[in-house]
């Protein structure tokens, strides 16, 4: 699921065909061992906010997302950082997910 979101949502910001998808084939083969390469998540670090990166959301909205840009493997990458149910911040706030969608 994490990957089809941050596959639409880079597609919505970037365009259909403005990227390489790292994604496409994961999502139509459901190849979940494949989707360890480019799904996982960042560890709590004791708030919400990751460095060098937007809020994801500031409570206007159920859910975060933010698309970047990081190197992955040498390479230019885009990534979205997904935060499901962000309002939730009692005790802990909700997992922020980093998934590589694709190369630029």
């Amino acid at each position: 699921m994490l990957a089809k979101i941050a596959h639409a949502y880079t597609t919505a910001e970037l365009g259909h065909g403005c990227f390489k998808s790292t994604l496409s084939e994961i999502i139509r083969t459901s190849n979940v061992s494949a989707a360890y390469d480019f799904v996982g998540g960042i560890p709590y670090s004791g708030n919400s906010q990751v460095i060098g990166w937007p809020v994801l959301s500031d409570g206007s909205f159920p859910h975060g997302l933010v698309l970047g840009r990081e190197v992955v493997a040498g390479r230019e990458a885009f990534v979205v950082l997904i935060q499901l149910f962000s309002w939730l911040e009692k005790p802990l706030p909700t997992p922020i997910y980093q998934v590589v969608s694709g190369w630029s």
